[in-house]
């Protein structure tokens, strides 16, 4: 799976919990609030009539008001304090959290991108040991080797070289692996004067617009 659609995924799951815990903090809060009628009318009439009077000179409703100058202060607003701390707790463990993933994160995809790099730089040297060792064949046998022969020089005298990933499977397609073909560009016979080495990359650069790494012999022309 993409790094960064897994890091997106983690920093929306915070953010939706920290709603849920702010949302649910303000409803507890807000039922809480609530105006204690039993208390209200428990009061002598005279005062409240004046709390009545005062309300509709403020313009506002009597619940409003007595909710304003005296709001329902008990234990249970400790608890809402509590949940409150609780919830802030939460949002800024959350805050943390995502840029711990973040800077994790960072340093996963420089570690990635760095072993890209060092396989790619394994291929490389691979094949030009490769090439090397072609031209050496080519200048004691006026000839390159067919792929067949290619295969089996290569098991006798290069068994343990490798593609890094040999045989895995690419996202984009094809397999890890180092190819030879004698079939010039653009043909479909073999030349004994020609071959191709080439191998896929996992960095992509301006030298390597396709993911590719090629090392190839020009075709020799009689006479030469």
């Amino acid at each position: 799976m993409n790094l960064k659609f897994v890091f997106l995924k983690k920093i929306f799951l915070f953010l939706f919990l920290n709603v849920i815990f702010f949302f649910s903090a303000a409803s507890f809060l807000q039922a809480q609030t609530k105006v204690n009628w039993d208390d209200f009318y428990s009061r002598p009439l005279p005062e409240q009539r004046a709390l009545r009077e005062a309300a509709q000179e403020q313009g506002l409703e009597l619940e409003e008001f007595l909710a304003l100058i005296e709001p329902n202060v008990s234990p249970s607003l400790n608890i809402t304090t509590l949940w409150l701390i609780f919830s802030s707790t939460i949002s800024l463990g959350s805050f943390i959290a995502v840029i711990i993933i973040w800077r994790r994160q960072k340093v996963v995809e420089k570690v990635l991108v760095s072993s890209q790099l060092q396989r790619d730089r394994v291929r490389r040297l691979h094949l030009q040991r490769f090439y090397k060792f072609l031209q050496k064949y080519y200048r004691e046998h006026g000839r390159y080797p067919s792929p067949t022969e290619f295969e089996v020089l290569r098991e006798k005298n290069f068994p343990l070289i490798l593609d890094p990933l040999e045989g895995q499977e690419r996202p984009e397609g094809g397999r890890f692996s180092y190819y030879y073909t004698q079939k010039p560009r653009g043909s479909l016979q073999e030349d004994q004067n020609y071959f191709r080495l080439w191998c896929f990359l996992e960095s992509k650069n301006k030298e390597d617009k396709e993911q590719l790494f090629v090392l190839e012999a020009p075709l020799k022309k009689k006479g030469e």
